[in-house]
């Protein structure tokens, strides 16, 4: 029976690759059995291919093996990152206990971060995402009044030449019930 290489021992160094597990673990077990058929009398390619015979379908017990090896290699993946996350969670836990100070200004700060977050958003989304609460909500201008009128209409920029002088006109108008008296 061979040895395994010393070199072996050191493959899995960059991290466990099951397929190559797997295919070297088969070799070894076919090689076993061949240097025992050998011993036992039979010629090394009868051996060979009797060990191959009595071992049956490679193709299916390396699949199987492989299959096997990767849900083993993703459950230790899994359990080793709970166990640092625990060891972590441990870790600040006692950290924030020693210093007490510290950890009222993170806690505090926290708090008012998480707040000013909900704030700002809760205006963002009032103001900006939501549509506004009646129908044909985008045929909605702002209108003021004043003589600067003309200058801010012309520096929002993005009217059509149509719709300025329409502007200037609703701009005249200077209550509802003319607008409404104009409008029948």
């Amino acid at each position: 029976m061979k040895k395994f290489p010393m070199w072996r021992r050191y493959d899995g160094i960059l991290g466990p690759d099951p397929r190559t597990d797997i295919r070297a673990e088969l070799r070894f077990h076919i090689e076993c059995k061949t240097e025992d058929l050998i011993a036992g009398g039979w010629r090394p390619e009868a051996a060979r291919r009797e060990a191959e015979r009595q071992f049956g379908n490679m193709l299916a017990v390396q699949y199987a093996g492989e299959r096997i090896g990767e849900r083993m290699e993703r459950r230790r993946r899994i359990s080793d990152y709970y166990a640092e996350w625990l060891w972590d969670t441990r870790y600040t836990l006692r950290s924030l206990r020693n210093n007490l100070a510290f950890t009222a200004v993170a806690i505090l700060v926290l708090a008012l971060g998480v707040g000013l977050n909900a704030a700002v958003f809760s205006v963002v989304n009032t103001m900006l995402l939501r549509p506004l609460p009646f129908p044909e909500s985008q045929q909605l201008v702002w209108l003021t009044g004043g003589k600067s009128l003309d200058a801010k209409i012309r520096a929002a920029g993005g009217l059509s030449g149509e719709t300025y002088p329409d502007l200037l006109q609703l701009a005249a108008i200077q209550t509802y019930g003319g607008w409404r008296a104009q409008a029948a």
